[in-house]
């Protein structure tokens, strides 16, 4: 017999047993089928609920087996309904393998419902799976079946079994989610998806079975039938039927007791989390942190709750920072994190608000300054807790530090200004109350300082005031403050123990300042090189004021200057003396200014043959009251004050109409003048004008003129030292370049400036006769050497022995001024004629 024996048209269906289904067990099957259908609804929940593919795919399994199980029942309530006149036996094995393609079948249905998969062609591929695997479990149930009729399927009723199954499969697996924009409800929902996925497998079941005849068999008394006969069948299905019902009872009983506790504890979370929420929202809306500070029993800190804005304040995560609070503390710098903790600690014993500014450091040499405040509460067993908020006040600080720069620091250096020196002034004074400690104090003055500004512009003047700044910076010990009290005048406070070490360290000091000041500068613009005075004053007695001491310091500073700069001095009572006199002395050398106080002096150069070739002219003030006054003395108040201009003048114009005598004579004519012109003179913008008035108004060769400068004066302003220079040479007025060897770089200008002589300081011939300075004679014959292929003439001042002239004579210097040919000496007792 074939598997699926079909009605031929030999048989005649008239023939064919009349058989009828009993209704109860129709009803009872329908009944399986919906239950078993509602079973697999709540199995998808259930998978979607699960935490773990293990668990998904165990509830997939046991429900595809609950729903298979419950198809399978529902099939064979349905056979053992239906009745015919002979007895049907059924093969326990078949029977038994039928099971294996509705739970497949079942398998697909779940896992599509699992997904929800809303693709209709998805739903209809397992809609064709489902109704396929419905088909197989109903035909190889239908195989299983044994009685002497002969069994035959109508071919026309048979593929309509398998189309039913098929489009009510499809229908079945749709109809949850056509249903859901019409039904809200969801229990409803499943109620309904239920129902008509247990009618799609009814409906399949009964349309086979009415595709099915059975045959009077004319060899029924030789057929041998076994099996399990439908009373048996019906017991053990009933009993299977049972076992599903009770389990897909508890499985949904107790699945809408969980959903139920779920949704309640679902609710209540959403609640909490609402709240939550909103705190947090509202934490994040305040501007700056907020947070929720706890120290236990033992002073160990920990945040209980910290908001989102510690990334911004802190570029540390909330989560970060409630699991290891470290991670914020250890921004703060170690000094300002022991303050913290001593503030917390105050506020937790005197249970007050805690306030507090403190620094933090992301990223090295960036820092940011943060304001924390929060209300202390002490909770049970010892433990503290402080709620509150922490914002950024960087802003704040920064204006803050602006208004106490601008009040008490420099623009430009950025250092201390006079406001602040003040202040620490007293602070110190006042403390030598209770450490018996002194006050030390140095003034340091640039010299010429104005004259670059003047000359050179204030950007220079700048700049040379910023690199001045830092050298003496260097040079600074320990608890030393800098400051800037005006344009070019550097003041440094420090505390000593006692006026034991005062000298070593003013000493030591001043010392590394003068040095680094001196060396050369190099400006954007310019190569300068200067000096500096120093002023220093101590004070061990607490009565004498800030103000005081700064007019002391002045005071030593100004001498120091008069007397040349490039040096210091120290305060001293007999200082204001010499101040007041100087004053006086100022006041008469401005009345002495052309009048017959002021008389010029004139020392003559001669050569080898002991012929003059030239005479200096030396400024000299005879006071009616104090007699002759050293240049040393007046020549230093002239150029602080400004009356080396008309001074200067007075010696070009004086030593003019003086060549223009010699002019007249045979045995003078030949003889040239030299006049020393200061820094402050030569860097007039009318000084070349005045000097050509001046040869040109005496009549005289302007050749027999020599202007004799200084490195130094070289040195501020070198570009516009050559453009005067070249600017009189065009006219013949030639120059001399005085105390040669005494600088740092004269034997680079050399090849540059046009010199026409150079001048051995005296320095050097007299040194250089001494057996200890026997050394600087190969300086002395090194400028010779150097002189005479530049093709310079060269002349040694300060020779004052026999023995010094032949020396320079044999080393080829042949020029010679000193007092071993001539002193100075006014016009009328020269050798010569007038």
């Amino acid at each position: 017999m074939s598997v699926l024996p079909f009605v031929t048209e030999f048989h005649d269906l008239s023939l064919a047993y009349q058989g009828h289904h009993k209704p109860w067990l129709v009803a009872l099957s329908l009944f399986m089928a919906i239950l078993a259908a509602f079973a697999s609804m709540f199995h998808t929940d259930i998978m979607r609920a699960a935490k773990s593919t293990a668990q998904r795919n165990f509830w997939h399994l046991s429900g595809s087996v609950a729903m298979g199980l419950g198809i399978w029942a529902m099939h064979f309530i349905g056979m053992v309904s239906y009745r015919i006149d002979v007895p049907i036996f059924y093969t326990p094995t078949l029977t038994a393998i039928s099971v294996i393609p509705a739970v497949l079948a079942a398998w697909v249905t779940l896992a599509i419902l699992y997904r929800r998969i809303n693709s209709w062609w998805s739903t209809i591929g397992g809609g064709v799976l489902m109704g396929a695997g419905i088909g197989t479990m109903h035909y190889t149930g239908m195989a299983a079946m044994e009685t002497v009729a002969e069994m035959r399927y109508v071919p026309n009723w048979f593929f309509a079994s398998i189309v039913v199954a098929i489009v009510m499969a499809v229908l079945a697996l749709a109809i949850r989610s056509v249903l859901k924009p019409y039904i809200q409800h969801r229990r409803l929902r499943i109620s309904l998806s239920a129902v008509v996925m247990g009618l799609a497998v009814a409906s399949m079941h009964y349309t086979a079975m009415h595709a099915t005849v059975f045959f009077p068999n004319t060899n029924a008394s030789s057929i041998a039938v076994s099996g399990a006969s439908s009373s048996d069948l019906v017991m053990s299905t009933l009993i299977v039927a049972m076992f599903i019902v009770v389990i897909s009872t508890v499985v949904v009983v107790l699945i809408n007791k969980q959903k139920s506790l779920e949704q309640t504890a679902e609710q209540r979370g959403q609640k909490v989390q609402e709240l939550t929420d909103r705190l947090h929202r509202i934490a994040d809306r305040v501007p700056g942190m907020v947070y929720q500070l706890s120290r236990d029993e033992h002073g160990v800190l920990s945040f209980n709750y910290i908001s989102s804005a510690s990334k911004q304040l802190f570029g540390v995560a909330p989560e970060d920072a409630l699991e290891n609070p470290s991670v914020i503390l250890q921004l703060v710098p170690a000094q300002q994190r022991l303050a913290i903790f001593e503030s917390l600690n105050k506020s937790a014993f005197n249970l007050t608000p805690w306030k507090y500014e403190f620094p933090v450091e992301l990223e090295p040499g960036s820092r940011k300054w943060l304001a924390a405040t929060a209300q202390v509460q002490r909770e049970q067993d010892g433990v503290v807790s402080w709620s509150g908020f922490i914002s950024d006040v960087t802003d704040k600080k920064t204006n803050e530090e602006t208004i106490q720069r601008l009040a008490f620091y420099d623009s430009l250096t950025h250092l201390p200004n006079r406001r602040m020196i003040v202040r620490e002034l007293n602070e110190r004074i006042a403390g030598t109350l209770v450490s018996a400690q002194g006050v030390l104090l140095w003034n340091i003055n640039l010299d010429n300082f104005k004259r670059i500004n003047d000359v050179h512009g204030q950007e220079q003047g700048d700049e040379l005031l910023k690199a001045a700044a830092k050298r003496i910076q260097g040079c600074l010990m320990n608890d030393m403050l800098l400051g800037r009290l005006t344009a070019d005048e550097f003041i440094i406070v420090t505390s000593i123990p006692s006026n034991q070490q005062e000298d070593e360290v003013a000493e030591s000091l001043t010392q590394c300042i003068l040095g680094a000041l001196s060396a050369p500068y190099k400006l954007p613009k310019l190569r300068q090189q200067g000096t500096a005075s120093i002023g220093f004053v101590s004070s061990y007695d607490n009565e004498v004021s800030a103000e005081e001491l700064l007019r002391r310091s002045d005071l030593a500073v100004h001498q120091a200057k008069r007397q040349g700069g490039n040096k210091w001095l120290k305060y001293h009572e007999g200082i204001e003396q010499e101040v007041s006199e100087l004053f006086a002395l100022e006041s008469d050398l401005r009345e002495a200014i052309g009048t017959e106080e002021l008389q010029l002096y004139y020392q003559l150069q001669v050569n080898d043959k002991h012929e003059y070739i030239g005479a200096e002219a030396l400024t000299r003030w005879i006071h009616p009251e104090r007699g002759l006054v050293s240049p040393g003395v007046f020549i230093p108040i002239a150029e602080e004050s400004g009356l080396i201009i008309p001074i200067g003048e007075w010696v070009i114009r004086t030593a003019c109409l003086q060549l223009a005598a010699w002019e007249k004579h045979e045995e003078t004519k030949h003889i040239s003048i030299s006049v020393n012109v200061s820094a402050r003179q030569f860097y007039q913008d009318n000084f070349v004008d005045l000097v050509l008035a001046e040869v040109e108004q005496a009549g005289i060769n302007p050749k027999m003129l020599m202007l004799e400068l200084t490195e130094s004066l070289v040195l501020e302003d070198m570009e516009l030292v050559v453009e005067q220079m070249y600017a009189l040479k065009k006219h013949g007025i030639r120059f001399s370049m005085d105390d040669f060897g005494t600088g740092y770089s004269s034997l680079s200008y050399l090849s540059t400036l046009p010199f026409d002589e150079v001048k051995i300081d005296q320095a050097f011939i007299r040194r250089a006769a001494s057996p200890e300075h026997v050394k600087d004679w190969s300086i002395v014959e090194a400028i010779i050497g150097i002189t005479k292929k530049l093709h310079m003439d060269v002349i040694a001042e300060g020779v004052e022995t026999t023995a010094q002239q032949e020396r320079l004579l044999a080393s080829g210097c042949t020029r010679y001024q000193g007092y071993l040919f001539s002193k100075p000496s006014p016009i009328s007792k020269l050798p010569l004629p007038r």
